[in-house]
C-alpha cells in the first residue's frame, strides 16, 4: 500500500477517517497538519485507543483535563474515550504519525488470561498507563522504534504484514504495561467536566444544523452564556460558535460530496441563514470556496 502522508483538514476533525475495519481492527494515518492555525486536532475522543507519535513540531497535547507539552519524537498513549487535542503555535510547521486500533486486537474476541491480566486492568482504570512515553529512556525508544515499524509494515503491506504489526503492537503494549502504576483513584471516567464537555460536544453535533444558540446551551447546563463560553472554552480551546460551524462545514462536506443540491441550499441545510457567511467560514476552515471542493472531490 502506498500510503502518501495525509494534509490534516477540518473535514477530518470530526473522527470520520476509518480506524481498519472488523477483520483487522487497526489503521495507520501518516499526517502533516495546515500551519494556519494554533489548533491542530479538535478536541474529540473515541472508542478506539491510540499511539500518537511527533515527527516534527511542538506544543500541548491536552488528555482529558491534563496539558502536556511535547516536542520532535515524543510518544503519547491516548486509551479508549479520553478528550484529547493538539495545539502548536500558529504558523509552526506539525506532523505526526497515529497508530489507532480496537483493544480487542491485543487478545481476541475471547477474554483470554492476556486479556484478563493486562488489558481489562488499564480499560476499567485499575492500571494507569502513562500519558507520554518519554523518548530519551530505553523503553521510549522502543516504543518509537515499534511503532515506526508498524506504520513502515502497514504502509508496504506485504504478505504476513497483519502478524508483524500484531507482534510490533504486542511488543509495545508490554512496554507501556511494565511502565504502568496501579491507579487507586480510578482516573478513568470520573472527571465531571469531561463528561460534561463530552456530553455538551456530542449534543452540539447532533444539533448543528438546526437554529441553536450559546443562550439555549448554556440554560441547558444550568450556566450562564458567558459561564458557558468560559467552560466550553477552558475543555475545547474554542469558542461554542466555532464549534458548531465547523461540524456545519463538515456536514457541508458531506452533502457537496454525496448531493447535487446547490451551494445555497447546503448552506441553508447546514444550518446557515447567510450565505455569504457560509462562504467565509467555508474557506476558513477548508481554504477553498465551496464550487472548488465539490470540483476538487469530484476530480478523485
Amino acid at each position: 500500500m502506498n500510503m502518501d502522508r495525509e494534509i490534516y483538514s477540518y473535514e477530518m476533525l470530526q473522527e470520520t477517517l476509518p480506524h481498519g475495519d472488523a477483520m483487522f481492527p487497526l489503521s495507520v494515518h501518516e499526517v502533516t497538519t495546515l500551519p494556519d492555525r494554533s489548533e491542530r486536532i479538535q478536541c474529540h475522543w473515541h472508542r478506539e485507543m491510540e499511539f500518537f507519535m511527533v515527527i516534527q513540531g511542538s506544543g500541548m497535547f491536552q488528555i482529558d483535563t491534563e496539558h502536556i507539552p511535547f516536542s520532535e519524537g515524543d510518544v503519547f498513549f491516548v486509551d479508549s474515550n479520553l478528550l484529547h487535542s493538539v495545539e502548536v503555535p500558529e504558523g509552526e510547521p506539525m506532523s505526526f504519525d497515529a497508530v489507532v486500533f480496537d483493544p480487542v486486537l491485543l487478545s481476541g474476541q475471547i477474554h483470554d488470561s492476556i486479556w484478563q491480566k493486562y488489558i481489562a486492568p488499564v480499560r476499567e482504570g485499575e492500571i494507569r498507563c502513562p500519558y507520554k512515553i518519554g523518548k530519551d529512556g530505553v523503553a521510549g525508544m522502543q516504543v518509537a522504534a515499534g511503532l515506526r515499524k508498524i506504520a513502515d509494515t502497514y504502509r508496504r503491506q506485504s504478505d504476513g504484514y497483519e502478524l508483524e504489526i500484531k507482534i510490533a503492537l504486542l511488543e509495545i503494549w508490554k512496554l507501556l504495561y511494565l511502565q504502568s502504576a496501579r491507579n487507586d483513584s480510578h482516573r478513568k471516567g470520573t472527571n465531571g467536566r469531561v463528561e460534561l464537555i463530552k456530553d455538551i460536544m456530542t449534543y452540539m453535533r447532533e444539533h448543528c444544523t438546526e437554529d441553536i444558540s450559546v443562550r439555549a446551551l448554556a440554560g441547558q447546563n444550568s450556566m450562564s452564556p458567558s459561564q458557558f463560553c468560559r467552560f466550553f472554552h477552558s475543555m475545547a480551546h474554542m469558542t461554542p460558535v466555532t464549534y458548531i460551524n465547523s461540524c456545519r462545514i463538515t456536514e457541508s462536506c458531506r452533502m457537496l460530496l454525496n448531493t447535487d443540491m446547490t451551494v445555497s441550499e447546503i448552506a441553508m441545510e447546514c444550518g446557515f441563514d447567510n450565505i455569504s457567511y457560509f462562504n467565509r467560514v467555508f474557506m476558513k476552515l477548508m481554504h477553498r470556496q465551496p464550487r472548488e471542493y465539490r470540483r476538487s472531490i469530484a476530480k478523485m
